[in-house]
């Protein structure tokens, strides 16, 4: 949208972060995207040294054009592993149910630590719960002991620095 208005808006951040020396990959930053293309663009084409992490949407939601089933596939995370830090996906995307009725790590956990990317799923919220949770602590504890997220977003940041 806005590359075809005339703005380069990846530019333009990239600019301003660098101004202020935040362009260094120990930088106390992560830039995030849910377009993969931009991402690629600010590292190879822009000269980003920051962190980046691709966000990963529900396909239905109808984000972008990106194809985000196949950005979740072991392919997909390959290939983004080239040019991102860590991946943001959807809390339900780290998990399925086994044949026993138990909650596990997906193949897109499988996949990204493989390509060690780190893990900063979106977004914990007391009022939303994924229904597979009954709390806050409930939900942290299978994020950070079983799919050993590296961070998380949330809406309720006190809660979850108590964690």
């Amino acid at each position: 949208f806005h590359e075809k208005n005339g703005k380069d808006i990846a530019k333009i951040v990239l600019d301003i972060l660098d101004s202020y020396g935040y362009n260094s990959p120990t930088a106390p930053i992560y830039v995030q995207c849910f377009y993969p293309p931009t991402l690629k663009r600010l590292r190879k084409d822009l000269g980003a040294k920051m962190k980046l992490i691709a966000l990963i949407a529900e396909p239905e939601w109808n984000e972008t054009s990106w194809d985000y089933n196949k950005m979740q596939s072991k392919e997909g995370i390959a290939e983004i592993a080239k040019y991102v830090d860590g991946i943001g996906p959807h809390i339900p995307q780290l998990y399925t149910v086994d044949g026993d009725g138990d909650l596990i790590p997906s193949k897109l956990v499988i996949y990204a630590k493989k390509n060690n990317l780190k893990i900063h799923p979106y977004t914990h919220r007391i009022d939303a719960l994924p229904k597979e949770f009954k709390n806050s602590e409930e939900l942290f504890e299978f994020l950070y002991d079983e799919v050993e997220v590296d961070g998380i977003f949330s809406d309720f940041a006190d809660i979850a620095m108590k964690y």
